[in-house]
């Protein structure tokens, strides 16, 4: 090219020895070709390079560059200078920044930037145990379930493995009633075995996800099982899964609620699974509410007859309280819920069912999950607040 266009008289072809290309970190390193050969005349040409360093020359390379002087290097950085690749700049924004409980928010990293031009990752922690990547996606989205002030930050990350970091403060007050505003939101899925397992999962089918701040009850019914042993849950975003109650009976059967408050959002299709000591069948539902975080208090019992009871859970702690009622029905009939109760969708596999109702309370009180139906019975009744 330079003999058939008189262009780049002073341009090489040769390794250029930077310090690691793989890391973007562009410093020349002793022996490079562009130390001291640059054309320092050039149209932009400055005295410093992308550090601030000022250009030196290096007694050891004779001057081959061009220009007022003949010994600035090649490319960004001058040999010698003491600089390296810049650190990214990280800036945040969160919206909404106040608000009262249950609170979404979106956190956005986007004008952040780096001096090299380095793509970047990126990771958020919202300041209550919820981290979200590192990831490519600039934004990311949490729901705070409990009031406080949350410290927002991110830290951006370019190819150089240099880093940056801002932050952010959320403030969220209570809902009405000073505890938040509790809720039921929709079941998740469903799912049943009638083979011998010792785990079983959920897929969830809802389009919408399982928002990230809310909290999942899944209630298990077992059979072919033993009456101790543990009962747990994990998720494929990594989220966790603890008992609320358990209850037994002597004839291998068992249900177990167990709670978790998502720190990271699922979508469809994310699977939560459940992990339990060997049992011939299984079924399992999955409920989705808001504005809680923990149980409160726990009743659970067992039977057969005409009626099921769980027995009282002792009076609850806060005058705004979720209270969740499950029964597994063993060859019988379909439960029905007394007064009082929000039923959902009994789960049917041949005569096993699984039933869930609800109640939102206003006052302090203690309360029992009772209801008709017929054939042995296991029930349980957890208050979330």
């Amino acid at each position: 090219m330079q003999s058939a266009t008189g262009q780049e008289q002073q341009g090489r072809q040769a390794d250029p020895r930077f310090v690691n290309p793989a890391g973007f970190d562009l410093r020349p390193q002793e022996g490079s070709p562009a130390i001291d050969s640059a054309d320092s005349g050039a149209s932009g040409a400055q005295a410093t390079d992308v550090t601030g360093a000022a250009r030196t020359d290096d007694p050891t390379v004779a001057n081959t560059g061009i220009g007022p002087r003949a010994y600035d290097d090649r490319g960004a950085y001058e040999f010698g200078g003491g600089g390296g690749p810049l650190p990214p700049t990280a800036a945040l924004t969160v919206s909404p920044s106040s608000g009262t409980a249950p609170l979404p928010v979106t956190a956005d990293a986007s004008g952040s930037t780096d001096p090299q031009g380095q793509p970047l990752t990126y990771t958020f922690t919202f300041g209550d145990g919820t981290t979200v990547g590192p990831q490519a996606s600039a934004t990311a989205s949490h729901t705070y379930g409990a009031p406080g002030s949350y410290p927002v930050s991110v830290t951006v990350t370019d190819t150089a493995n240099l880093s940056g970091s801002a932050q952010q403060s959320v403030t969220v007050s209570a809902g009405g009633g000073g505890g938040g505003n509790p809720a039921y939101v929709s079941q998740i899925a469903t799912n049943y075995s009638t083979g011998t397992h010792t785990s079983g999962y959920l897929a969830v089918w809802r389009t919408q996800g399982v928002v990230a701040g809310d909290l999942a009850v899944l209630s298990v019914q077992l059979t072919g099982a033993s009456p101790t042993g543990t009962v747990s849950g994990t998720d494929d975003a990594g989220n966790t899964y603890a008992v609320g109650q358990d209850v037994a009976d002597g004839a291998g059967n068992r249900l177990v609620v167990l709670y978790g408050v998502l720190h990271t959002s699922l979508v469809p299709n994310n699977r939560i699974t459940v992990s339990f000591p060997s049992a011939a069948t299984y079924r399992i539902t999955g409920d989705e509410l808001s504005g809680v975080t923990a149980p409160d208090r726990q009743a659970g019992a067992g039977g057969s007859g005409s009626a099921y009871a769980s027995g009282s859970t002792g009076v609850t702690s806060a005058a705004k309280e979720f209270v969740f009622g499950t029964v597994a029905v063993y060859a019988g009939t379909t439960p029905a819920w007394a007064s009082g109760w929000t039923g959902l969708t009994t789960y049917a596999v041949g005569t096993n069912y699984l039933g869930r109702a609800y109640q939102i309370t206003s006052a302090t009180n203690s309360f029992n999950a009772t209801g008709t139906a017929s054939g042995s019975w296991l029930a349980v009744c957890v208050t979330f607040e």
